[in-house]
């Protein structure tokens, strides 16, 4: 097992988790929103765990995101 997949099978702490960049938006986890502009958009919790884990890995080896 990968440790992106090890990151999903786990559950993260939003909460403490700090906004980080995505694109042209900012994720913001403690309220599961992304936000562009002036629009805010709600995410699914699942979605926002594989939105952290993602970030947490960036700059890794692309080999590293197959699961």
């Amino acid at each position: 097992m990968n440790d992106l997949s090890a990151l999903l099978r786990r559950p993260v702490e939003r909460v403490s988790e700090p906004p980080f960049p995505l694109g042209m938006a900012m994720a913001h986890p403690a309220t599961v929103e992304v936000i562009w502009l002036y629009e805010r958009g709600k995410l699914e919790p699942r979605v926002m765990q594989v939105l952290i884990a993602l970030n947490r890995r960036r700059g890794a080896p692309a080999q590293a995101f197959l699961l």
